[in-house]
């Protein structure tokens, strides 16, 4: 009689604690893997605090401030076997490794590298990168790799300390050294020029050789600049030639005179 009343009491308590939730104050220890559910859900480790979710279905970890909300973020894996975060951002304090590419976006996006530091952007569309010192803003600055494969800054300047090599530079001006070819333009008399020499130590509208070496030049602007002089020069070259030509038929007009006087006599 006590043996049948200690198992009705056995099956009470069982009959309880799998019709209600249960509040454990110390460790629950398991010898075996977790069970629940209708899936097929396990909880299992195989060495140490490994854990292992297995089960039908698409196993996640879901983790939320809020006991009213189903997640703020979900750790999932995808049917293609793809490990994804879900719902916020992660955060690191440390490193992150990756052994092959970082992909992102649903454009095809890929970080990748082949060799030591390098980085690889790739994917559809147009790869860029941005840099900003205000949160709020999409960029301060561009680094973009547009259409017609020209590498471009946008938004910023760009500074070089040390010295850039290429093979060609191109530079668009606003405004062209043409003018001086105007019959309106002013030409400075030799005399003027020589006086601005003399007196400054410069020609004019060149910057001197200190506010250079302190402030740097403009390419586009100096270019002008320095064209403007060459043809200012061309039209001096083109005035002396004239001039030189007027002297020459002098020259032959006072021998032929001379010939002539020479003859009379």
């Amino acid at each position: 009689m006590k043996n049948l009343l200690f198992l009705f009491l056995i099956l009470t308590i069982t009959c309880k604690l799998t019709a209600q939730d249960q509040t454990i104050n110390g460790k629950l220890t398991v010898a075996e893997s977790i069970k629940w559910g209708s899936t097929g859900a396990i909880l299992n480790t195989d060495q140490g605090a490994s854990i292992e979710l297995r089960g039908n279905g698409i196993p996640y970890l879901d983790f939320s401030n809020d006991p009213t909300i189903d997640f703020d973020l979900r750790l999932i894996l995808r049917g293609d076997n793809l490990l994804s975060f879900e719902g916020g951002d992660i955060k690191m304090s440390n490193k992150l490794s990756a052994r092959q590419s970082i992909s992102w976006g649903n454009t095809g996006a890929l970080l990748n590298t082949d060799q030591g530091a390098s980085i690889e952007l790739r994917g559809t569309g147009i790869p860029y990168l941005d840099f900003s010192n205000d949160p709020t803003t999409d960029f301060d600055m561009r680094l973009i790799l547009r259409d017609n494969n020209t590498l471009g800054v946008s938004g910023g300047n760009m500074a070089i300390d040390g010295a850039l090599k290429a093979k060609e530079i191109e530079v668009k001006p606003n405004v062209w050294a043409d003018f001086v070819f105007n019959e309106d333009y002013k030409l400075p008399t030799l005399e003027e020029v020589e006086n601005h020499i003399q007196e400054k130590g410069h020609l004019v509208n060149i910057p001197p050789e200190k506010e250079v070496i302190e402030n740097g030049i403009h390419l586009g602007e100096m270019n002008m600049k320095l064209l403007l002089k060459i043809e200012e020069l061309t039209l001096y070259t083109i005035q002396q030639e004239k001039e030189i030509k007027r002297l020459k038929s002098i020259e032959k007009r006072l021998d032929e005179i001379e010939k002539f006087i020479a003859n009379k006599k």
